[in-house]
């Protein structure tokens, strides 16, 4: 199985959150986790949790294929 592409989860999630005029520090205390890892996880530099993912599927009201793919 080939593993996902992180950076490019991370750029998805940013632009749909600077398209909603969101903060990080917002959308991350809405997720539960610190801004420092929302912008790692932003930035691509750590693994994001299956979890997560549906948070922000949910948060964006987005498919998960719109998160994982360029």
């Amino acid at each position: 199985m080939e593993e996902p592409n992180y950076k490019t989860i991370g750029i998805n999630i940013k632009i749909k959150r600077i398209r909603q005029g969101i903060s990080q520090a917002k959308l991350a205390k809405l997720l539960g986790v610190s801004a420092a890892h929302l912008c790692n996880i932003e930035n691509g530099k750590v693994k994001i949790s299956l979890k997560m993912l549906y948070k922000l599927t949910g948060f964006f009201k987005c498919s998960l294929d719109d998160l994982l793919t360029v």
